[in-house]
C-alpha cells in the first residue's frame, strides 16, 4: 500500500515536471507535435516522430541563432517574446486545468492560472536568455578577475 502511494506520487511528480518543461519550451514543442501529426496523417508512420522531433529542434535552434546574432536590444526582446508568450499561454491553460481538480471557486482558479502564466512565462524568458548566452558568458565573467 505504501509502496503504491510512493510510486504514484513519483509518477505524478514526473508528469508535472514534464508538463512544466514542455510548457517552458511551448513553441518548439507545439511545432514539433504539429509537424509530427501532419507527417503521421500523410502516411509517414513511425518516422513521423523523428520528423516532428527534428522540426521542434530546428525551431529551437533557429530561435537561438536569431537571438545570438541580433545586435539590437529591441530585436532580441521581440525574439524572446515570440518564444516566451506561447509558454505563458500554455502555463495559464495548464494551471487552469489542474486547478479544476481541487479549487472550487472559478475566480481563484483564474487567479492561480494568472500566477502560473507569469511564473512559467518568466521561467521561459530566463531559460531562453540562459541558453542563448551559452559558454561565452562564463568566459566573460571569468576574464573580469
Amino acid at each position: 500500500m505504501v509502496f503504491g502511494l510512493v510510486i504514484t506520487a513519483l509518477g505524478l511528480g514526473t508528469a508535472y515536471a514534464l508538463l512544466y518543461y514542455c510548457a517552458v519550451f511551448a513553441l518548439p514543442v507545439f511545432i514539433g507535435l504539429s509537424v509530427s501529426f501532419w507527417a503521421l496523417n500523410a502516411g509517414a508512420g513511425l518516422a513521423s516522430v523523428v520528423i516532428g522531433f527534428a522540426a521542434g529542434v530546428i525551431v529551437f535552434v533557429v530561435g537561438q541563432f536569431a537571438l545570438l546574432r541580433s545586435r539590437s536590444v529591441a530585436m532580441r526582446w521581440m525574439i524572446v517574446a515570440l518564444l516566451a508568450l506561447p509558454a505563458a499561454v500554455t502555463g495559464h491553460s495548464l494551471v487552469l486545468q489542474l486547478s479544476e481538480l481541487g479549487v472550487p471557486s472559478p475566480a481563484w482558479r483564474q487567479v492561480l492560472a494568472a500566477i502560473g502564466a507569469a511564473i512559467i512565462g518568466f521561467t521561459a524568458i530566463a531559460q531562453i536568455q540562459k541558453s542563448a548566452e551559452g559558454p561565452r558568458s562564463e568566459l566573460r565573467s571569468s576574464q573580469r578577475f
